[in-house]
């Protein structure tokens, strides 16, 4: 038997891994699982270490696979020579202009809010912001955010995306983050608020918030504690692993069964272009494992050698799993 090098034998475990864990796995692909392991020493324990590197307990030395689809021939753009149509392309341009931002605004009314909020980061971004009152701030990539201190209240406006909260404590000024119609307001020193469309989650990290919805009566007030995740729709509270759930401050995305769909989104808050599902009934597959944020096409090779899902990858920067 061929021997292999210390970094093929962790994408082999790996993608064992991912696969065994699913829900697509086969009883034939069970037992060369077996097969594998009962091969050799070096097989159990890259595939144990990859666990342990699941479980959040260690670095994942990974290597880009991906293959990238050349860049398809571009036709260049038409040019208009004559002069007397550029009054009425600018005058459609304009309208088009003022149409798009009228569509903007009815979609959503926040819109001229999270223009002006004050902190913003792009794809694959990280920023660590020092608020006034001494607390700290880590926004997560896609993250819109807008700080509202006064001499009596501390409130963060959160519109979309993640960030991680290190409260300074103040008893005299709450520090409230408003995502939506819910209110976070903080209990404790360390926390964890994510939106992404209409889903919300906190997960505490250390003492508690307390979770409220004025607007909503029927809504009853919800205390989250340290290793908790309470998720809005729907409404529950789970326990997780505190050591893993800002993972992502040190550029790790940590998968535990989680839905492939979930998993795309991800992958999209960090890289550029777009990977998008063109199969729904894929989005329910299970991935498991930890993966770099900075070499996300290492995951999705992962995803398209040991998942029933097959790629094309279009100039490079998207990809269509089908």
């Amino acid at each position: 038997m061929p021997k292999r090098n210390p970094e093929q034998l962790e994408d082999k475990a790996l993608a064992w891994l991912v696969r065994s864990t699913s829900g697509a796995m086969s009883d034939g692909q069970a037992r060369q699982l077996a097969d594998w392991l009962a091969e050799s020493s070096a097989h159990r324990e890259a595939f144990a270490s990859v666990r342990q590197l699941w479980e959040g307990l260690g670095d994942l030395q990974e290597r880009p696979l991906l293959r990238a689809a050349s860049n398809p021939t571009k036709n260049p753009p038409p040019v208009f020579h004559q002069t007397l149509r550029k009054p009425r392309l600018i005058g459609w341009a304009a309208a088009a202009s003022l149409l798009l931002a009228t569509a903007l605004l009815m979609a959503n009314p926040d819109f001229w809010q999270v223009w002006h909020a004050r902190y913003h980061t792009e794809v694959g971004e990280l920023q660590t912001v020092a608020l006034a009152d001494g607390s700290t701030v880590h926004l997560n990539a896609l993250t819109t955010l807008d700080p509202r201190f006064s001499g009596n209240q501390r409130r963060i406006r959160l519109f979309d995306g993640e960030a991680e909260f290190i409260v300074s404590k103040d008893k005299s000024r709450p520090f409230v983050v408003e995502v939506d119609d819910y209110e976070i307001t903080a209990l404790g020193t360390d926390f964890v608020v994510k939106k992404h469309g209409q889903g919300l989650a906190v997960t505490m990290l250390e003492s508690a918030v307390k979770v409220s919805a004025p607007p909503s009566p029927n809504f009853t007030p919800r205390v989250v504690k340290a290793g908790q995740r309470w998720s809005a729709h729907p409404s529950a509270v789970v326990d997780i692993n505190p050591r893993t759930a800002a993972a992502w401050r040190h550029h790790r995305l940590i998968f535990e069964s989680e839905p492939l769909a979930n998993v795309l989104g991800e992958i999209n808050r960090y890289r550029n272009g777009h990977v998008f599902l063109a199969n729904p009934a894929l989005a329910g597959l299970k991935v498991s494992g930890v993966f770099n944020s900075d070499r996300l096409d290492v995951l999705l090779n992962v995803i398209n050698k040991t998942l029933p899902v097959k790629s094309v990858a279009l100039a490079g920067r998207y990809v269509m799993l089908y």
